[in-house]
């Protein structure tokens, strides 16, 4: 499948899904969300894909939110305040929820891969697959607070409670992968080196 910011590969049954802004850390704009949901569409259907791993280019899983393109978002919502800039604003997120209900409920076994920091929106793409694997040394966390946003990750609580869920939301604290499956956010965390295999 040829796209500019996600690589999919199958290979022996097994579908690879790389986001590819390696220069960018794979900060996720729209374009690579577009593409994501194109990918999972006609993956699902797939009968050579029998699981799906999801992982980043370069030096991490992703840090999130191309802030670059948010900025622009939200100067042009300032600029166009009003009913139809918040009806716009209550369709992207919309759309947002229904893409990760999408992959959460997608009929194929869902496996992010995580190395260096998985932050923000790709801390939310990874708690949306079924099982997640990460380096020891990764840092997972959702710093939206020190932006002042509220952090959007409804799973959070269901995986590692209430207490701990609303503490990373206020903090915008990050965590290792081996804190990470200590709390239950993820369900291995191993050596950087042996985590492909």
């Amino acid at each position: 499948m040829g796209h500019e910011t996600v690589i999919c590969e199958i290979r022996n049954g097994i579908a690879t899904v790389t986001l590819n802004r390696p220069d960018k850390l794979n900060a996720i704009n729209e374009q690579m969300l577009g593409e994501l949901d194109t990918v999972f569409s006609r993956l699902e259907p797939d009968l050579d894909a029998k699981v799906i791993v999801v992982k980043g280019a370069g030096r991490c899983f992703s840090v999130g939110d191309d802030l670059s393109e948010d900025q622009r978002s939200m100067n042009s919502l300032r600029r166009t305040s009003g009913p139809s800039s918040t009806m716009h604003l209550m369709q992207s997120e919309r759309g947002a929820s229904r893409r990760w209900e999408y992959i959460f409920n997608i009929a194929k076994p869902t496996i992010a891969q995580v190395h260096g920091y998985c932050l923000g929106t790709g801390l939310h793409l990874a708690m949306v697959c079924d099982l997640v694997v990460a380096g020891e040394d990764a840092v997972l966390g959702d710093p939206s607070v020190h932006f002042g946003a509220l952090p959007a990750i409804p799973l959070l609580p269901w995986l590692v409670g209430m207490k701990r869920a609303v503490e990373l939301s206020l903090t915008g604290k990050s965590i290792t992968g081996e804190e990470a499956e200590d709390m239950g956010l993820i369900n291995k965390a191993v050596p950087a080196d042996q985590l492909e295999k």
